[in-house]
């Protein structure tokens, strides 16, 4: 079984990415050319637009992350992620309790870990 951390297909989150970056690079031609041609009106709805392009993609983002869930795999179970072009996926190989963590010089104690309850 795959898991993936995207709620929404990858291909289609690629394409949502460069046309919302298109968008705001042609705004961007837009406004530059509305400034040096002293178009000030033409100036001010192309930055109105460009926030509105910019704030309904940070609303998107929002709005998949606050619609997103923890799913705790079993031991061994793959997660993909980056799915459009690299496919990489890690797993939990081996676990293990340790009232340590790290290496000599920078070890430190692994406090709380034992006490904590997951509810």
């Amino acid at each position: 079984m795959m898991n993936s951390n995207v709620n929404l297909s990858a291909p289609i989150g690629v394409l949502v990415l460069l046309g919302a970056g298109f968008l705001f690079f042609v705004a961007a031609l837009v406004l530059l050319q509305s400034l040096v041609v002293r178009k000030r009106g033409r100036a001010r709805v192309v930055v109105l637009a460009m926030l509105v392009i910019a704030c309904g993609y940070l609303a998107a983002i929002l709005i998949f992350s606050l619609a997103s869930h923890e799913k705790v795999l079993a031991q061994g179970t793959e997660k993909h992620f980056c799915e459009i072009d690299c496919h990489l996926a890690y797993s939990v190989a081996n676990t293990r309790q340790s009232k340590t963590l790290g290496n000599p010089p920078n070890q430190t104690t692994a406090q709380g870990i034992y006490n904590r309850r997951d509810d």
